[in-house]
C-alpha cells in the first residue's frame, strides 16, 4: 500500500515583546509524507519546510529570535513482528 499525505502550517504576525514594536512576520509553511508498506514492512519519507521558509515564531526575549528549522528530511523504517 503506498500513501502520500500533505500538511501546512500558517503562523500570522507576532510580537516578540509586550510593546508590540518588534514583530515577527507570518509564516506559511508546508509538510509532504510517502509511505509504502509491504508485508511486515513500512518504509516512510518525511519532508518538513518544503519551501525551506527562514522565519522565527518565537524570541528568548525582545533581542534573541529563535529561528525555526529550515527544510528537513526523516526516513523510517518500521518492522512489523
Amino acid at each position: 500500500m503506498f500513501r502520500i499525505g500533505a500538511g501546512f502550517d500558517y503562523a500570522s504576525k507576532s510580537y516578540a515583546e509586550l510593546a508590540n514594536k518588534m514583530p515577527f512576520p507570518g509564516a506559511f509553511v508546508g509538510n509532504l509524507m510517502s509511505n509504502y508498506t509491504y508485508k511486515n514492512w513500512t518504509l516512510q519519507l518525511n519532508v518538513d519546510n518544503i519551501f525551506d521558509k527562514h522565519y522565527s515564531k518565537s524570541a528568548e526575549n525582545s533581542i534573541q529570535w529563535l529561528p525555526e528549522p529550515g527544510r528537513s528530511f526523516t526516513f523510517t523504517t518500521i518492522f512489523k513482528l
